[in-house]
């Protein structure tokens, strides 16, 4: 399986994403942190754009690095020239778009696949980040969510207006 380095316009649209208020989200984008210690503390996106960015991209660079340990800063898969230290130092850039909620599950997957290239990455906090603005996008898609535990009888209210509604077009040819 192969991974390579993420463009940073793709950083910046997560992070842009995560940070931007939704008019039915309650609570900003957020995701626990361990401490050594063995306490912890919520993380907020919109608080530091660019710690988030740059907690993803490292965890993309590391990703990399263990997948492909010959390969060196400046030379590794991905865009031409890009260095360890670019990414280290990354600050959030304004990409001027906010992606749709499907086009986020989308780019957080892609994220992931990248970045999934160590024996530890699900203890990472990238992939917390990844994880809470996966969940967020789903959270904003469009639709009822339907009841919190199905059973028959909601079953068969939905189906009800289905039919109602193909009966009607089949009677008028539709």
């Amino acid at each position: 399986m192969s991974a390579y380095l993420v463009d940073r316009i793709h950083i910046d649209l997560l992070v842009r994403f995560g940070a931007s208020p939704f008019e039915d989200m309650a609570a900003p984008l957020a995701w626990w942190v361990t401490s050594p210690d063995g306490g912890g503390a919520l993380r907020q996106l919109g608080e530091n754009p660019s710690y988030a960015g740059r907690v993803l991209w490292t965890e993309n660079l590391r990703s990399v690095a263990a997948r492909y340990p010959h390969h060196v800063s400046g030379d590794r898969p991905g865009p031409i020239g890009l260095t360890d230290d670019e990414i280290e130092q990354y600050v959030y850039e304004d990409p001027g778009y906010t992606l749709t909620p499907l086009e986020a599950i989308h780019a957080c997957e892609f994220l992931k696949a990248q970045s999934c290239h160590t024996t530890d990455y699900r203890d990472r906090e990238a992939y917390r980040v990844v994880h809470a603005t996966r969940e967020h996008a789903i959270r904003l898609l469009p639709g009822s969510r339907g009841p919190w535990g199905w059973t028959a009888e909601n079953v068969a209210a939905r189906r009800r207006p289905r039919l109602t509604r193909l009966l009607v077009e089949s009677s008028y040819g539709a």
